[in-house]
């Protein structure tokens, strides 16, 4: 029988590599080659993959909790380095590159190379699924966000803005091309109500995007375009010769230029940075101990001089003080919490 991989509980060395060894399972006894310790094999297969599940839990909280791609990222990579075929971490870091995008630089390729590359084999297809909608879901994000931050009233700002925006568009179609292909090869497989559920709606999705591919659409000064194709990854255009009046001469607009002084700069920002908000709950639980503490020193100091009247109420006064801080502080905390629960519920 093949041998499996093991980990061993007993090794102090804080090298994780060095404590996973192979492992027969139908041995009756297995010995750690770092340590020497001997052990039944289920143990340390056990313990294998419970290092392996902590990992991904790790990687996961990185990614949907503290809302960090590139630390989830560099979390599932290092799963990866131990097992290469891990779906649940092959799946979590292609989302990680989806979250990663920005305005003017996406990492959809990247994403699309890596899901051709993910196998559902050895998977549960229900986990699998889950993810592959997740990644779905990011997608609808990354463009609901992108075409909010080139266009006007539903007018593009520029060209350049247009082409950007189709580059990117033509990217997310082809990896919702990919994860459709994917769900309905699984079906052939096994049948599973969320992946039933996901080939609807990817179908639907394509169909929409399909459609909007084909629409005739405006730049801010009036020039109307279509989408002609895709030429060595660069995006052509036919201009219609549709024009109109939009009258948005008296706004001041916006450019991805960043040398054009007269027009605001777009932001290249597309999925909102929950990093801050994440290291400003852990701040405001840290003051809120830090206020209370405060406030429980004052009270006893309080109690401590009750006999000099001017001493007892200044104290008590400082108390009311700091409670009030800690108090306040804590309602940030909750609200913060509160928002990055929002977004994983969202992603859920």
């Amino acid at each position: 029988m093949a041998t499996k991989k093991g980990l061993c509980p007993y090794c102090r060395t804080i090298r994780v590599d060095r404590r996973i060894f192979p492992v027969n399972p139908e041995a009756s006894t297995c010995f750690c080659p770092t340590c020497m310790r001997e052990m039944e094999p289920k143990l340390a297969i056990e313990g294998y993959k419970e290092y392996l599940d902590s990992q991904l839990k790790i990687a996961d909280k990185s990614l949907f909790v503290t809302c960090d791609p590139v630390l989830a990222y560099q979390q599932y990579a290092s799963v990866i380095e131990l097992e290469a075929k891990e779906a649940h971490a092959l799946l979590g870091r292609i989302l990680c590159l989806i979250y990663m995008g920005r305005v003017r630089k996406s990492y959809l390729k990247e994403a699309l190379t890596l899901l051709e590359a993910t196998s559902y084999e050895g998977c549960s297809i229900n986990d699998f699924a889950f993810f592959l909608k997740k990644i779905n879901f990011a997608l609808d994000e990354y463009d609901a966000s992108l075409q909010k931050k080139l266009t006007f009233r539903s007018y593009y700002y520029d060209e350049e803005c247009l082409k950007l925006y189709y580059s990117h568009f033509n990217d997310i179609i082809l990896l919702k091309e990919l994860l459709l292909e994917i769900a309905e090869n699984i079906k052939k497989k096994a049948a599973s109500q969320q992946n039933e559920v996901l080939i609807n709606l990817l179908k639907h999705n394509l169909d929409e995007k399909r459609r909007i591919l084909k629409q005739e659409v405006y730049t801010a000064d009036g020039t109307s375009y279509k989408f002609d194709r895709m030429n060595r990854g660069k995006v052509e255009l036919i201009k219609t010769n549709h024009d109109m009046e939009t009258h948005l001469s008296r706004y001041r607009l916006a450019t991805l230029d960043n040398n054009d002084k007269k027009n605001r700069h777009i932001s290249d920002e597309i999925f909102k940075d929950y990093t801050k908000i994440a290291r400003a709950k852990k701040r405001t639980l840290a003051f809120a101990i830090m206020f209370l503490i405060v406030t429980g020193g004052f009270v006893a100091s309080a109690f401590f001089l009750k006999s000099d009247v001017w001493f007892f109420y200044s104290f008590l006064a400082a108390a009311g003080l700091t409670f009030i801080f800690t108090v306040l502080s804590l309602i940030n905390h909750f609200v913060l919490r509160h928002m990055l629960n929002k977004r994983k519920l969202r992603l859920d």
